[in-house]
């Protein structure tokens, strides 16, 4: 009987799916947090006792050359009359027109007697009414390539027709020419000389005849120009920066939070790499951090005006005159400013070049490779006081399916070697990475363990649990990112020194309950 009612009930249809719940354990994310890590390895020297120094510099400014000789688009015009009574014939390869010039450039107040161009061209729009081939050719003379070649370039300028002008247009660049800007007689300034010669071309088959009543029309256009080398004379230069800021590297990785630094040593160096006489007023220096606060330099050097002697050049090598200051905690409030984790370094100067006119009688120079800065290079070993450092890091958690899930603790193993404690949350994310909610941990992780010689001797391990309910779960479901926040303090009375093999190790697990349905 028993056996009958048994073969009944499983040749039985089922109505519902037969479903039940079950907790499954998998692996989501793990790996460890260095010192390389927290700092840009550019920025890390290891001390042969494997503790850290940090060692970073940031040219705060420098001078654009450009603007001290700055060479605005120069327009070079020429219409050729031919001074002919009656027609004459020339001949293929017979030039027709030779005119030497001596063209002024704009250089406002500075008088240059040699330029080295960086990059730039020189365009050229040719008409001509001359009923046969034209070559024009265009020279430099006293411009020469590295080759020590003059710069000489020809078009070919097809024949008019019928009464309409043949029209030709293009560019050549200059870069690289070393250009004399003496002029003719080798004693003027910002004047370059140059040659324009009109030939009938070689290849043409007949003689041409030209009259009064032929024109060429070239147009000369100096585009562009950006010097490499310069010298001469730059004139009575002066210019304020107002308050601007330049990026800091070294503490980026770091969100909130500061350090107290132990020992801090900082140059703050004005480098005079131009061959010119300049006075450098200091308005201001500060730091500003992610959060924006900012902290202004206290120190002698501030609201003073510096004399730069002018560089000087050996053989082909530049001797920058430099003024060196020292910066440390005895005699400004650089570890203050330094231990607000700035991003960004603000500075306020003033410039003057010449300020006693021209004393070098035209032998100013200057030169892209030895500019006009102002640079801090800054040296701290890693001895510091934790207050709440953050170190933030996005990690994917992917999960294969998600239809079936319920609920989810996430299960973090955290063993600790930095001799900080530290705290954790998580923050969820949307499809635009934008932070929803916060998920904190309910416990802290310890600091490892120090021993007399201020080295960790044992390392700290925690566990923690977070569970994802409600929307949190939803949004990891669809979007799968989350923001792992750690937040290290360390004990304010004593400074911790930092070595090269510190790290935290972080292994992370989901625990999540599913629902299995079979049909």
């Amino acid at each position: 009987m028993f056996f009958t009612v048994l073969l009944v009930w499983n040749c039985n249809k089922r109505d519902k799916p037969l479903t039940w719940n079950t907790d499954w354990t998998a692996p989501l994310a793990h790996g460890e947090l260095t010192i390389a890590d927290l700092l840009p390895d550019s920025l890390l020297f290891s001390n042969p006792d494997s503790s850290i120094q940090l060692v970073f510099n940031s040219d705060l400014y420098t001078l654009d050359f450009n603007e001290l000789v700055a060479l605005p688009d120069t327009n070079l015009l020429d219409t050729f009359s031919l001074p002919l009574v009656t027609p004459i014939s020339f001949s293929p390869g017979q030039i027709f027109i030779n005119q030497p010039e001596e063209n002024v450039l704009d250089a406002e107040d500075a008088e240059l007697t040699l330029i080295k161009v960086q990059s730039g061209q020189l365009r050229y729009e040719l008409e001509s009414t001359v009923q046969g081939d034209v070559i024009y050719t265009y020279q430099i003379p006293n411009a020469v390539d590295q080759f020590g070649n003059s710069f000489s370039k020809s078009v070919d300028v097809p024949a008019a027709n019928g009464g309409v002008r043949s029209v030709v247009n293009g560019s050549f660049a200059l870069d690289g020419y070393i250009i004399d800007l003496r002029g003719a007689n080798g004693n003027s300034f910002n004047t370059i000389l140059t040659s324009i010669d009109c030939k009938v071309s070689p290849n043409f088959a007949t003689n041409v005849s030209v009259s009064s009543q032929d024109t060429i029309f070239i147009s000369n256009t100096l585009e562009s120009i950006k010097v490499e080398r310069a010298e001469g004379y730059f004139g009575q230069y002066s210019l304020s920066t107002g308050w601007e800021n330049t990026p800091l590297s070294g503490f980026g990785m770091f969100t909130s939070g500061s350090i107290g630094i132990d020992e801090l040593s900082m140059q703050l160096t004005i480098e005079n790499g131009i061959g010119a006489d300049a006075l450098l007023g200091i308005v201001g220096v500060s730091s500003k951090n992610s959060s924006g606060n900012e902290i202004f330099l206290n120190h002698s050097i501030i609201g003073t005006t510096q004399q730069l002697n002018r560089a000087y050049e050996v053989n082909g090598t530049f001797i920058p005159s430099k003024l060196v200051f020292d910066l440390d905690q005895n005699n400004s409030n650089i570890t203050n400013m330094m231990s607000s984790l700035p991003n960004a370094l603000g500075y306020n100067f003033n410039v003057s070049i010449n300020p006693l006119g021209n004393i070098s009688g035209y032998n100013d120079f200057l030169d892209v490779s030895s500019p006009l800065k102002l640079s801090l290079e800054a040296s701290m070993p890693l001895n510091i006081l934790a207050n709440n450092l953050t170190l933030v890091d996005t990690l994917d958690i992917q999960i294969a399916d998600t239809s079936m899930l319920n609920s989810m603790t996430l299960m973090l193993d955290m063993v600790n070697g930095f001799p900080l404690s530290a705290t954790i949350s998580m923050a969820v994310l949307d499809q635009n990475d934008k932070i929803t909610s916060y998920i904190f941990s309910p416990g802290s992780i310890e600091s490892a363990v120090v021993g007399a010689d201020g080295k960790v001797t044992s390392e700290s391990e925690s566990y923690h649990e977070i569970e994802i309910l409600g929307k949190n779960m939803e949004r990891l479901k669809t979007y799968g990112k989350v923001i792992l926040t750690v937040r290290f303090n360390s004990d304010q009375s004593n400074y911790i020194k930092l070595y090269d093999y510190y790290k935290l190790l972080y292994d992370i697990k989901a625990n999540a309950n599913v629902t299995i349905s079979i049909k």
